[in-house]
């Protein structure tokens, strides 16, 4: 699967630093080879918000599967957003513009 454009710029904005954003591009292949339950981007694209720029934020997410379902790191992301029900379906692009016109 190739990611989304979005979240390759996130992920080189939240681990500008060379070593720390290989080991999260490791980290995020790891989510990609997954058999999960809800889209692969949405569920990186919430990771990497709750990560907040800590790479074993993402780590110990995947160690513990997902907190035992993805689903729930997706509200927990989309509640410390204060976006319910926006799910990081939208590209994070796509969500700026829209937090613009509100």
């Amino acid at each position: 699967m190739k990611l989304p454009e979005d979240i390759v710029k996130k992920i080189n904005e939240l681990f500008p630093g060379n070593e720390e954003n290989l080991i999260v591009w490791n980290l995020i292949n790891e989510i990609l080879q997954k058999k999960i339950n809800v889209g692969h981007a949405q569920l990186i694209r919430s990771v990497l918000i709750l990560s907040e720029g800590d790479k074993e934020v993402i780590r110990k997410l995947i160690q513990s599967n997902f907190n035992g379902d993805p689903r729930d790191v997706i509200m927990e992301a989309d509640c410390k957003e204060g976006k319910p029900g926006h799910y990081f379906i939208p590209l994070f692009k796509q969500e700026m513009i829209l937090q613009a016109k509100i």
